[in-house]
């Protein structure tokens, strides 16, 4: 190891992928990514709705579309109007209502009096938290979840002294449901229409990381960009330096050497039961330019742990040194996202 090492850090990071056009609240538990996908698009119902109401345009021009007469704009610009604020303060923080998943079907009591099956439900006003049937949202698109928020949103802010039901008119509309719907479809319109919604949904996983060499540091944040590989959102990687797409982290060795640290996440059953196939792979490449431009790559160190450091319950800090060179990364915290498709 060159001595000029010592004196020379130069930290290259890079941090690829997707553009996140809203982010959910970071948890950092390695919690459900379903939670993380209904979270962004909270988020992206909040940010719309101080586009409402800062927007004059954007007011009023809301719900116009030809499945609503007049009368029902009018109205349904008023409820958002009357509403905007409880819906901005009983988003964020400790005030937001809670999101739970369900594993077994939701059902409530349809136009007709007898029970029907829904994707989402919650109760009346402000207690209890809005239930979620995993397997019916776990796919669903930004928009299509953002549409469902909204409209569970709704049942629990005051309006006129009341809270809104399904099934009970109100003012122009035939049932609370409509009112509901034409509101939640027009905010989900303001939303794509002013880029606080995507079409796809995501999460970055963020890492602290350190590099030291010889007593000097440097500290840096990286993002890296999940890769689901099953349908179910159970089994992912996230990575480090692995691809040209990862968030890198290197260190110059000399004029022609960088040291590039590199980490591979498997989880194969979204942080459950212990699993024999749950593995991060940790290693320390030297990579070096040569005269024709091409790049070759020496492994000088590496180990492997059967844990995540996104699991609850589990070390949050990886680390792997070689000579003067220790990289460290600490797991932070996760958040979904809902960006565009390039």
């Amino acid at each position: 190891m060159k001595n000029s090492l010592v004196f020379l850090i130069e930290i290259l990071v890079a941090v690829w992928g997707s553009f996140a056009l809203a982010s959910g609240t970071v948890i950092g538990n390695g919690g459900d990514p379903v939670l993380q996908f209904l979270e962004a698009a909270r988020y992206s119902m909040l940010e719309t709705t101080k586009v409402f109401l800062n927007d004059a345009d954007a007011s009023q021009n809301f719900c116009q579309t030809q499945q609503i007469d007049d009368s029902q704009k009018d109205f349904c610009q008023e409820f958002l109007r009357a509403t905007a604020q409880s819906i901005l303060r009983k988003g964020y923080n400790e005030k937001k209502f809670k999101f739970v998943l369900r594993s077994q079907p939701l059902h409530v009591v349809g136009p007709d009096g007898a029970p029907m099956v829904v994707a989402a439900r919650t109760t009346l006003g402000p207690e209890g938290p809005i239930e979620f049937h995993r397997d019916s949202v776990k796919s669903m698109l930004p928009t299509q979840l953002l549409f469902l928020i909204v409209h569970e949103y709704l049942h629990k802010v005051e309006f006129q002294n009341s809270y809104v039901d399904d099934n009970t008119p109100i003012g122009p509309f035939s049932s609370g449901r409509d009112l509901l719907d034409a509101v939640a479809l027009a905010l989900v319109k303001l939303a794509s229409d002013t880029g606080r919604v995507g079409n796809r949904f995501g999460i970055q996983d963020s890492f602290n990381c350190k590099v030291n060499v010889g007593g000097a540091g440097l500290n840096v944040t990286l993002l890296t960009n999940r890769l689901f590989l099953s349908a179910d959102l159970m089994q992912y990687e996230t990575n480090i330096g692995q691809s040209p797409n990862d968030a890198q982290l290197s260190v110059d060795e000399d004029s022609a050497n960088q040291l590039h640290f590199r980490m591979r996440i498997f989880e194969p059953g979204n942080c459950g039961d212990p699993d024999s196939q749950r593995k991060t792979d940790l290693s320390i490449v030297r990579v070096t330019s040569l005269e024709n431009g091409e790049l070759q790559e020496e492994l000088l160190s590496s180990q492997s742990t059967f844990t995540n450091p996104i699991c609850a319950g589990n070390s949050k800090s990886v680390e792997l040194a070689y000579d003067q060179v220790k990289f460290k990364c600490s797991y932070f915290g996760s958040s979904g996202t809902t960006s565009f498709e390039d």
